[in-house]
């Protein structure tokens, strides 16, 4: 169930969030189909051993910067006077912060000219360690 849950949060923010129109809205909304055009791609990777599970999600998009990321975690950490889930037209918000928390490891690599790279570590009960989790954000420059 950890593991689907952050498939489909992943999944989902990079449908919803990697691309945008020339004004900078995001190009597709929740519930809607979407049908993404031929530059735009996504691909979902795995591999699974006894000692865990390890995804990743992969988007031509325009990438995360780091002030999106820590928004996305502080909404959930910060006290609101709504719910998170009920001020949202669609979606939470919270994608990330579930991924987050459901892993081992959780890494977003960012670049804003080759998209975003978000992969996850699921150590398997045997291995798992409540008290080792890591948390690993990188971001591209324009030359790099």
């Amino acid at each position: 169930d950890k593991v689907w849950t952050s498939v489909e949060e992943i999944l989902t923010n990079s449908i919803f969030h990697a691309y945008h129109n020339p004004d900078w809205s995001e190009k597709y909304k929740r519930r809607s189909v979407v049908e993404l055009s031929p530059n735009e791609a996504i691909s979902l990777k795995y591999a699974r051993s006894k000692e865990g599970v390890f995804i990743s999600v992969q988007d031509t998009g325009s990438g995360l910067n780091f002030q999106k990321i820590s928004s996305s975690f502080e909404r959930c950490y910060k006290k609101q006077e709504m719910s998170q889930i009920e001020t949202k037209e669609s979606g939470a918000g919270l994608g990330l912060y579930v991924a987050f928390e459901l892993s081992t490891h959780l890494k977003i690599v960012s670049h804003p000219d080759f998209g975003t790279l978000t992969s996850c570590w699921f150590s398997s009960s045997s291995t798992f360690d409540p008290d080792y989790f890591s948390f690993n954000y990188f971001q591209g420059t324009e030359n790099s």
